[in-house]
């Protein structure tokens, strides 16, 4: 995997005049956070996000953009990844990487959440909605994230037909 950069995904669905975001809990702990992941050596961005959205959503064809880029100092908490790691029995050595600083590149992509049957990634136990006035608690920055691809979103809706996505 291409060290430091990831990318993480604010999937907004909506139906029936309701807007939801797909959240996944992590395996064995209380940690919550929106869909991500990285980039291999021979992927490129767009191309590992689309696989990602593909795992977690069964859906290919689906409006993505992206956002912004996320690369504050304080998103770096390497004990965060550590207890996810150990908490589904992989091995520090081997993915030592894992704990380094990141940035992070957010997408967010519209869907029917109706169209969806999530699936969990390797390391999580859940992948769900939930109301955008709901949510967990999320780790490390992903708060931010949301907030930043829901404010986008309410100004793309003005200025881009992206609500056509929605219809």
């Amino acid at each position: 995997f291409l060290r430091h950069i990831a990318y993480d995904s604010v999937i907004f669905g909506f139906s029936e005049g309701q807007l939801k975001v797909l959240i996944m809990k992590y395996r064995n702990t209380d940690l919550y956070a929106l869909p991500g992941g990285f980039v291999e050596m021979d992927e490129n961005l767009n191309d590992a996000v689309i696989k990602g959205l593909k795992e977690r959503t069964g859906l290919h064809k689906i409006y993505l953009e992206q956002f912004y880029t996320f690369g504050d100092l304080k998103r770096y908490k390497p004990e965060v990844m550590k207890t996810i790691l150990e908490a589904n029995g992989v091995k520090k050595v081997k993915n030592e990487w894992m704990l380094d600083r990141f940035i992070s590149v957010g997408y967010y992509a519209l869907i029917n959440y109706h169209d969806v049957d999530p699936k969990p990634d390797s390391l999580s136990e859940s992948c769900d909605w939930y109301d955008i006035n709901k949510l967990p608690k999320l780790m490390l920055d992903h708060k931010t994230i949301f907030t930043k691809a829901l404010q986008t979103l309410r100004e793309s809706l003005w200025k881009k037909p992206v609500g056509k996505n929605l219809l």
